[in-house]
């Protein structure tokens, strides 16, 4: 019994850290998201800047 719950463990254990990692990635990349719309936004702000300067 007490080695089955050991196993039972060690699953429920790297269930954990495996859902850790995805989570750790996911927010990783939400934040990459984040800040590639910044950037573009600001490229698409200087660049109608540009254009209404130029006219």
């Amino acid at each position: 019994v007490y080695g089955r719950f050991i196993e039972n463990n060690s699953k429920i254990g790297g269930l954990i850290v495996l859902g850790g990692i995805g989570l750790g990635m996911w927010t990783s990349n939400i934040w990459s998201w984040f800040a590639i719309c910044k950037k573009a936004r600001k490229l698409y702000i200087s660049r109608l800047n540009k254009l209404g300067e130029s006219e």
